[in-house]
């Protein structure tokens, strides 16, 4: 069931019309595509703060961590899978999720006079989330290392 979300009539401390901004569906799925599960389980969250969901928020974000969690487990069944179609899966499911739980609320957010947030503010996510996976994985190659090296590491001479 969707409450009725009014975007336009929240009232700041110097009780100016502050205008809540929210994310489109299409903003979470080049989000996703270019910045990874973590960008697109952000834009999808703070989504969902806006609109007073916050327990759909979280619940985002622990399903995305056992999405990643269960592709870094099973890896050698993602070697069997053509490498673009991975992120065109996960952020047309991210899409997909944000038209059905948060379609119609985002439509009426902007109707009532909210906005969308920039393209410059989804970049950052974009950028952020890239440094972010880039840190775990050097984080987990550094955890595996010596067995990565095999016959040709320092340690077996």
């Amino acid at each position: 069931m969707i409450e009725n979300v009014t975007c336009a009539t929240e009232k700041n401390a110097t009780d100016e019309i502050s205008r809540k901004r929210v994310y489109t569906p299409n903003m979470i799925y080049v989000a996703a595509f270019i910045g990874g599960p973590f960008a697109g389980a952000y834009l999808m969250a703070e989504n969902f703060s806006v609109f007073g969901r916050r327990r759909f928020a979280g619940i985002t974000w622990i399903a995305t961590f056992i999405f990643i969690t269960l592709f870094a487990l099973e890896y050698s069944f993602m070697e069997k899978i053509p490498n673009f179609l991975i992120p065109v899966t996960y952020s047309t499911i991210y899409m997909f999720l944000a038209k059905c739980y948060q379609g119609e609320q985002i439509r009426e957010c902007l109707e009532t006079g909210g906005l969308k947030w920039s393209i410059w503010k989804v970049a950052l996510v974009i950028i952020v989330s890239l440094i972010v996976t880039i840190l775990l994985f050097l984080l987990a190659l550094i955890n595996t290392w010596p067995p990565m090296l095999g016959e040709y590491s320092y340690m077996n001479k």
